[in-house]
């Protein structure tokens, strides 16, 4: 007992249990008719209710009706080409089912059995077949277009031909003359239905074990019966009353689960997806306020800290720079420095090489904000060495530092659009003597003599320092210049005279300024400079930076 209690269990609380005790359920019901076919038979005879296999037939033509309207429904949101066939085949059955029906004595004056069986059985043969093509073809594969109005037209023309065939059958005049046809063929017609209805019910199965969709579940459900249907018309070939109720019913039973599971598909599951997601919508709507006040909160609160983080990066950075004003004993040095964004790609330094030498520079990395800003602490570590003596060999021969540094660049793993341009130099206080060189520095440093005469410090021509060491070596060279007291020379990035970019001075005012303040005090040239640099509105695209340089 315990062992059929448990086998109970197994079976009808599984995922199969449906088809398991629909099976049972169809089977006994079978058994038990057939036991008491007389009784039965007496009994529905007393209610008068021995046309009930004919409402059944009826009721199961109704049903392939609202199969088809649903599955012809589909094609138009789903665009499904199972469902195509679906359509197609199931329309074809409805209208040979039709025919069929018409032999019965309701619509003609006499029964022709022939007609009726062969009908019949070709509807169904149809159905099956329909019922196998659609299992064969995967609901995911799509038709390229609508076919929606072929469709129509395709049931439209099946279901004419049938009523016309209909017409003529109740008016006692046959189209075909199908009494001759043998038993044996219209049998090996029921034959072929069940072995579809098998194979069809077998790709159907493993479509689920698959897929899991329940609905291919309730759909296997529909087709067992159709099965065990045909079970029973092959068991009473030879027509009795039991075998008709009972054919009549199942047939009328599978298709039933048929248009109900293509029913739960195709019109309940969009209608619930449908119904959730405007629930879930109208909940999103309620909330929605509050999700936006906590999202905002937490964005805020990223952003706050990502400031501070770049804050902190900015502190550093700028640390890492000279002092805005520097005295080495006859040299003077006055600088700004206005980056575009809180971390700049504008980098200068100036430092003693030793007691007689001041090494300096200035760069521009492509770019700015994070990226640059950190490309600038790359080369302050390596232009500038910590090592004095190192320090004072690459400061004293500009254009080997600016070779070292181009190859050390390209060792590095940068993104090979990362570049810079710089302009590197030292100045030998006793001799009076300036060396300097370029990095592809795109604005060279204006020279303002103290009698006027301006000049271009542009007699070094070098290569920008990037990611090129595979296709080419650059070679730098150093150029010297004479400079005596009152000389003055302001060393800038591109940035302090673009006008495109930036609210700044132009190239010529620069110039002009430079010539008209040279007797004044090197405050007021810087404070002149500043004043046609706007940085108040934060318009500025390029970062600027320069420092000027008084003998």
């Amino acid at each position: 007992m315990k062992f059929l209690r448990k086998l109970y269990e197994q079976v009808f609380y599984s995922e199969y249990g449906e088809l398991a005790t629909t099976s049972i359920l169809v089977t006994s019901l079978f058994i038990f008719i057939y036991l008491f076919e007389i009784p039965v038979m007496s009994m529905l005879n007393n209610m008068g209710l021995l046309n009930l296999p004919y409402v059944f037939e009826f009721a199961s033509i109704v049903t392939i009706i609202l199969i088809v309207s649903i599955c012809s429904r589909a094609i138009r949101t789903s665009n499904a080409l199972r469902m195509l066939i679906y359509t197609i085949f199931f329309a074809v059955s409805v209208g040979v089912s039709f025919i069929a029906f018409s032999n019965v004595y309701w619509f003609a004056d006499t029964i022709s059995y022939e007609t009726l069986t062969v009908f019949s059985s070709l509807s169904k043969f149809i159905f099956s077949l329909g019922l196998l093509g659609g299992a064969a073809v995967p609901l995911t594969i799509k038709m390229k277009q609508k076919k929606q109005g072929i469709v129509r037209l395709i049931i439209l023309i099946i279901w004419s031909f049938a009523a016309f065939i209909m017409l003529k059958i109740t008016n006692n005049r046959m189209l075909l003359d199908i009494s001759h046809i043998s038993i044996r063929w219209y049998t090996l017609l029921e034959y072929l239905t069940a072995v579809i209805l098998i194979i069809a019910f077998a790709i159907h199965f493993r479509s689920y074990t698959i897929e899991k969709k329940k609905f291919v579940l309730k759909f296997m459900n529909g087709i067992a019966i159709l099965i065990i249907a045909q079970v029973v018309r092959l068991t009473f070939m030879r027509y009795t009353f039991v075998y008709h109720l009972i054919y009549s019913l199942y047939m009328f039973i599978g298709y039933y689960y048929l248009y109900h599971s293509l029913f739960e598909y195709n019109i309940v599951t969009p209608v619930n997806e449908l119904i959730n997601e405007e629930k879930q919508i109208k909940l999103y709507a309620e909330n929605l306020e509050v999700i936006v006040d906590r999202r905002t909160t937490e964005m805020s609160s990223n952003n706050m800290r990502l400031i501070q983080e770049i804050e902190y990066a900015k502190s550093i950075q700028q640390s890492l720079l000279p002092a805005r004003k520097v005295n080495f004993n006859k040299v003077i040095f006055t600088s700004e420095y206005f980056p575009c964004e809180r971390l700049s790609g504008d980098f200068f330094d100036i430092y003693r090489l030793d007691d007689d030498n001041i090494g300096m520079y200035v760069l521009d990395v492509s770019g700015h904000g994070v990226s640059a800003a950190l490309m600038t602490m790359f080369c302050n570590n390596y232009i500038k060495s910590s090592e004095k003596l190192i320090m004072k060999y690459r400061g004293l021969k500009p254009h080997r530092n600016l070779k070292h540094f181009y190859e050390e660049f390209n060792k590095m793993n940068f993104p090979d659009e990362m570049y810079m341009v710089m302009f590197f130099a030292s100045y030998n206080i006793e001799s009076g003597i300036l060396t300097y060189a370029s990095g592809g520095i795109n604005c060279y440093p204006l020279l303002m003599r103290k009698d006027g005469t301006k000049e271009y410090l542009d007699k070094s021509q070098g290569f920008p320092i990037c990611k090129m060491s595979d296709f080419f070596t650059p070679t730098y060279t150093s150029e010297t210049i004479q400079l005596t007291k009152g000389d003055r020379i302001i060393f800038y990035t591109d940035g302090l005279v673009d006008n495109v970019k930036n609210d700044t001075i132009s190239e010529e005012l620069l110039e002009e300024v430079m010539y008209n303040y040279r007797d004044l005090s090197l405050k007021s040239l810087n404070n002149k400079i500043k004043s046609y640099i706007h940085t108040e509105d934060g318009s500025n695209e390029d970062d600027i930076t320069y420092f000027i340089m008084e003998i």
